[in-house]
């Protein structure tokens, strides 16, 4: 079993409903974390209302600031998340314990509520007729 987030949908729960597209183009939380710098920079690009003869290149440079800098948050989420990942396969393995526990692992330390459905769901059919069968994976 290989820790990837990004390329199975179903893990982790930090992600779901995650839209790779929409995150890399979004700069919503940027703008959240400098909202008045934003409305600054509107301000004086715009002045109040539509002027097409003012320079833009401080809007843009922002919105590319914004993205830039959102994109390396991104990345930075994504690295920090596999090595959790990698950090918890490797503790499974030492611990002789289901690979399937390296999900709710990654779900407790990122202290999110672990259900027993989401830990099922990962089951292999394998896995899921010895526990029902005998009661231990």
């Amino acid at each position: 079993m290989s820790f990837r987030p990004l390329e199975d949908p179903s893990i982790p729960r930090a992600l779901a409903g995650w839209d790779p597209g929409a995150q890399f183009s979004s700069i919503e939380e940027y703008l959240g974390r400098n909202t008045q710098d934003y409305y600054d920079v509107l301000a004086e690009v715009g002045a109040g209302s539509w002027h097409p003869e003012r320079d833009a290149c401080p809007w843009v440079r922002f919105t590319l600031t914004a993205h830039f800098r959102q994109a390396q948050r991104l990345l930075r989420r994504v690295r920090q998340t596999d090595r959790l990942g990698a950090l918890l396969e490797e503790e499974v393995k030492r611990l002789r314990i289901p690979e399937r526990t390296v999900l709710a692992l990654y779900d407790a330390a990122q202290r999110f509520r672990v259900h027993n459905r989401v830990y099922q769901e990962q089951l292999d059919p394998f896995d899921a007729a010895q526990l029902l069968l005998f009661g231990g994976g």
